[in-house]
């Protein structure tokens, strides 16, 4: 008896072909269907619909699903790790910020010029509170 294409699917692992190995179905392995579509994502983007279209039919080796799982928590440390980062820089601007309108009440440099008048202010804030008392 031949066997169809849906069954000998189910008989070889996805990810590296094997067929000696114990397969568990891709779509119960934690994020391994993400995982497996972002390591083939150099395929060409018409191969993502019949990627998730045959999902059911796919399995996966216990080894490949311990890489997949690694995978995904690397990505997941990488995502939280880049949001600190952007927490920190965001951080560090703010405070460089507020360093140097400090450093302009000192040295009276004033960026903030009124179009209207020869007006300089310290601070964008001045200049807006300006424009709305004397320019309107």
């Amino acid at each position: 008896m031949k066997m169809d294409s849906n069954e000998k699917l189910k008989e070889i692992c996805c990810n590296c072909l094997s067929t000696n190995r114990q397969l568990y179905p891709i779509y119960r392995v934690p994020d391994g269907v993400n995982s497996l579509f972002n390591i083939t994502s150099a395929i060409p983007e018409g191969y993502k619909d019949e990627f998730f279209r045959d999902i059911a039919k796919l399995s996966v080796c216990w080894e490949c699903s311990a890489v997949l799982s690694k995978q995904c928590e690397f990505r997941d440390q990488a995502s939280s790790a880049q949001r600190q980062l952007w927490l920190i820089v965001d951080e560090h601007n703010e405070a460089n910020r507020i360093l140097q309108n400090h450093v302009r009440t000192h040295t009276g440099v004033g960026p903030y010029q009124c179009a209207y008048c020869a007006s300089t202010f310290i601070q964008r804030i001045a200049l807006v509170a300006h424009l709305k008392s004397i320019h309107t």
